[in-house]
């Protein structure tokens, strides 16, 4: 007499009494039987056919095809976690001293002049903030675009005709305002006059001129 057969998998080849026919099973890499349209996971949902006892059987095409959309539903959710994190840390971040304020303005004036000696006038528009003002000659200028304009003669030349450096800066207790001042010179090096600009933090750690005026130095008219 042959042996009873035991059943595959761990809910048996029939359910008596239920109506359910025989279930096929389909083999996991692991080893384990699992019925067809049985989605493999963990816990007693994992053993639930997707259709419900009785119903039409679900396909190893489309059981993949769910692990796959699930695998991929972690990835954005995982994303969407490390960007929020990414934001929370720039909330959190401790905000620049007073002292480092200053050096930042100062480094920018540096790099802002830098643009003249280096007959880089595109660089030099980069520095001025939208709706900045720069009173030059008889009527001042209004907008980036107009200044750029007004100021491209002063890069048409192989040789700068002047240049300055920022001598003192001063930023507001906000951190959101800055003045710089210092000595204007011509390209033999003599002082012609001095200079007075206005910076504003218009994103972090990034500064853009809104006023700058120039005074002629002692004995000019």
């Amino acid at each position: 007499m042959e042996p009873a057969r035991k059943d595959p998998g761990h809910l048996g080849g029939r359910r008596e009494g239920m109506g359910v026919g025989p279930q096929k099973f389909f083999p996991e890499p692991n080893g384990r039987a699992v019925p067809a349209g049985v989605i493999p996971g963990d816990g007693p949902s994992c053993c639930i056919p997707a259709s419900g006892w009785g119903g039409p059987q679900v396909s190893p095409i489309v059981v993949a095809h769910r692990r796959e959309r699930n695998r991929s539903m972690r990835k954005n959710l995982l994303v969407l976690a490390l960007v929020a994190l990414s934001s929370l840390c720039s909330l959190l971040a401790t905000p620049a001293s007073h002292g480092e304020l200053k050096q930042q303005v100062k480094d920018t004036e540096r790099a802002f002049a830098q643009t003249m000696a280096r007959r880089d006038h595109l660089a030099f528009a980069s520095f001025l903030s939208e709706e900045a003002i720069f009173f030059s000659g008889d009527k001042p200028l209004h907008g980036k675009q107009e200044i750029a304009k007004g100021w491209r003669r002063f890069f048409e030349k192989p040789e700068a005709p002047f240049s300055w450096e920022p001598e003192s800066v001063e930023v507001l207790d906000s951190g959101n305002l800055a003045l710089s001042t210092g000595p204007v010179h011509d390209s033999k090096g003599r002082l012609i006059g001095t200079f007075t600009s206005i910076w504003r933090l218009e994103e972090p750690g990034k500064w853009r001129i809104v006023f700058d005026k120039g005074s002629p130095g002692c004995g000019k008219p």
